[in-house]
């Protein structure tokens, strides 16, 4: 009797557990959609809604992978989970041929691939979530090999390997997704083109949030690339992509990097508090870095380029970064930075280590060093900037030969207003105002130590006490003879008895002397923009020439325009005290020799009342004229052939607004300030044209 009592309860415990422990059906191997609709095997949790065979839903949790045969049909998940329990397993494919299939609603996880494209074009992907977990991590969250034209919308991917991998894959959608917590990249793009990701939270992965390698002329706008150990987003070996309205904050590394990439436009991105540059290139050259937040970077500069040529840094806000505010190093010549503020960087405002670069226009302020710090530089210029209230110099010249430094705005900087020392021979030093600067111990107006040759004239010494510095330097010029003039000083006390704007007596500085010292403060600031270097043989250059009266009367001027030594126009022209303006000049380039490069300069002269207004000349930059349509080439710059590449650069920029990113003025052949069919059309009448 006690036997069977007590085997009675065994059974009876038996019957308990299996109760309690009921599994979903599961479906033998592989699920299929077949392409006539049906589904194979028929016990699967997967019910055709429609008679139509359209659309599908899952009817429970399902742990075998599925293979889509079928094309124009919704497979709906309906909140269920796909768990495959198989390392190298998929959860859904969409096969090869199939296209138009909308993927939605899913939980997939425990699997290589979450969703797998195979040359599958024309699909949605909504609202699915793909996530690893500690004993299956999901390699690929969602993969698209050799697929285009997919949408990818509202995904949450998460705690894989790689979020979104595209391989291959051009013309693809990718909006709203969720990339986060991945081990890898939340958004990797290789070899995949003309892709558009927008709006994508690609936060807190352990590499780069999102990273383009070997992918051109993609778009990525309005993204969030925050968090991730390495870099917010990564472009490698990759170029005319547009990447605008982005964030990339508090990243372990660098918020952009760009390496061997070119013709790239960052625009627009707010780039904060990552832990090195807040933007970053090496061996990136063309790049155009424009209108973007650049600020709070930790350990490195605001802008960094390294090794990087030809790049357009300008219009951006650059602040608080923890070394220079931008950094040009070294082989990283030919850069454009002009018209950004530059203030509050631990270090410099600008740290130069280039050649033929042009820092003009930016207002540098404030910064705990120099200014603008220029070392092994040579050909550059300095221009128009306001330079004021630095923590060092407003600009040193350290081993920096041939360069310009005019029209700048150099006050109350802690040390000299101009230093130049160490080798800094042949240098040209004009038209600035260097007023009360010098105010820690030891500083100038102007300092010159080991440094030969160099030439200063038109300038405004105010208020720095005491004005000049002449160590161990020879032949320094400070004036640009008669009836030019030298210099203003503040402290000449020379009279002019025959009232030409000129002190009778020369002002001394140690062994040399100014010999023309200007006895008030009437100069003409002029500067030279012209939107494009390259333009073809008979069509239309805009110049802008912005004259800014820097002295104390209002003058009337009689301002002068030349390409080399031919008359482009002649401008009269009433300027106040202080306030620039702005003179559009119109160059019809017909007649002139195609490959030859002309220098623009304008002239300035005037009578104001009482006292001649001494010559003043812009030399800046120059225009390279060339066949028309010959805009670019292989690196960057023409190559005396129209061909495909010029064709291709014209059509990409079609209908752009001059205040879009993808703007170039190359491209408006005709100089009209569009660009649209008319520009494609003399491209294309001139195809295959060559110049010896």
């Amino acid at each position: 009797m006690t036997f069977s009592v007590t085997m009675l309860a065994l059974l009876l415990t038996s019957i308990l557990s299996l109760a309690f422990n009921v599994q979903p059906a599961r479906a033998a191997g592989t699920i299929y959609i077949r392409e006539d609709g049906s589904i194979d095997p028929p016990t699967a949790l997967i019910h055709a809604t429609t008679s139509d065979y359209k659309y599908y839903m899952f009817l429970d949790n399902i742990f075998e992978p599925i293979v889509v045969n079928r094309s124009s049909i919704v497979l709906d998940g309906a909140g269920c989970t796909l768990q495959v329990g198989k390392r190298e397993s998929r959860g859904i494919t969409l096969s090869s041929t199939v296209s138009n299939v909308t993927v939605t609603n899913t939980y997939i996880t425990k699997c290589q691939y979450g969703i797998y494209l195979d040359s599958s074009s024309g699909n949605t992907l909504s609202g699915n979530h793909v996530v690893g977990t500690h004993q299956y991590g999901i390699e690929y969250g969602i993969y698209l090999y050799s697929s285009s034209g997919n949408d990818l919308s509202g995904n949450i991917v998460h705690a894989n390997s790689y979020g979104i991998w595209l391989d291959s894959s051009s013309d693809n959608t990718l909006v709203n997704n969720n990339a986060t917590g991945n081990t890898k990249e939340g958004i990797h793009a290789y070899s995949s083109s003309n892709n558009t990701l927008l709006q994508n939270n690609a936060t807190g992965n352990t590499n780069h949030g999102i990273r383009l390698l070997y992918s051109d002329a993609d778009n990525l706008t309005g993204n969030n690339a925050a968090g991730n150990v390495w870099d917010g987003i990564h472009l490698e070996r990759s170029s005319d992509n547009v990447l605008s309205d982005n964030s990339a904050s508090e990243n372990n590394e660098d918020g952009f990097y760009l390496a061997y990439s070119k013709n790239n436009t960052l625009s627009g991105n707010n780039v904060t508090g990552n832990n090195q540059a807040g933007i970053h290139s090496k061996n990136a050259h063309a790049n155009n870095i424009s209108n973007n937040t650049i600020a709070r970077n930790k350990l490195w500069d605001g802008v960094r380029l390294e090794s990087s040529e030809n790049s357009t840094i300008c219009t951006n806000n650059i602040t608080a970064n923890g070394q220079h505010g931008i950094l040009i190093d070294t082989y990283s010549n030919g850069t454009v930075c002009e018209n950004n503020i530059i203030t509050k960087n631990l270090q410099c405002g600008v740290y130069l280590n280039s050649n033929s670069s042009s820092v003009d226009g930016n207002n540098i302020t404030a910064n705990g060093q120099d200014g603008v710090y220029l070392q092994y530089g040579y050909y550059n210029t300095i221009c128009g900037n306001d330079i004021i209230a630095n923590g060092g110099h407003g600009v040193s010249l350290n081993t920096a030969g041939n360069n310009v430094i005019y029209g700048n705005n150099f006050t109350n900087n802690t040390n000299c207003g101009v230093y130049v020392y160490m080798q800094s021979d042949n240098n040209v030093i004009c038209g600035n105002n260097i007023h009360n600067n010098a105010r820690g111990l030891g500083g100038y107006g102007v300092s010159f130590v080991s440094s030969n040759s160099n030439k200063l004239y038109h300038n405004d010494f105010m208020d720095n006490p005491p004005l000049v510095s002449l160590q161990n330097s020879m032949n320094t010029t400070w004036d640009d003879g008669y009836p030019s003039g030298g210099n203003y000083w503040s402290n000449y006390t020379g009279i002019d008895s025959d009232d030409d704007g000129i002190g009778d007596a020369p002002y001394s500085i140690y062994d040399s002397k100014d010999r023309y010292p200007l006895i008030s403060t009437h100069y003409v600031a002029v500067n030279i923009t012209h939107f494009k270097t390259v333009v073809g043989q008979g069509c239309i250059l805009n110049i802008n020439v912005t004259v800014q009266n820097r002295g104390t009367y209002e003058e009337n001027i009689n301002l002068t325009l030349l390409a080399n030594s031919t008359l482009i126009n002649q401008n009269v022209t009433n300027v106040t005290t202080m306030q620039p303006q702005v003179i559009n000049f119109t160059w019809n380039t017909v007649g002139c020799k195609p490959y030859d490069n002309y220098t623009l300069t304008a002239c300035v002269s005037g009578v104001s009342e009482g006292t001649n207004l001494p010559e003043h000349n812009c030399t800046i930059g120059y225009v390279e004229v060339t066949i028309v349509g010959d805009i670019t080439g292989e690196h960057g710059s023409p190559d005396r052939t129209v061909d495909m590449r010029d064709i291709s650069y014209v059509s990409r920029r079609f209908l752009c607004l001059q205040s879009d990113s993808l703007w170039d003025w190359r491209a408006d052949i005709n100089g009209d300030g569009k660009i649209d069919m008319k520009d494609i059309s003399t491209v294309a009448r001139h195809f295959q044209e060559s110049y010896p």
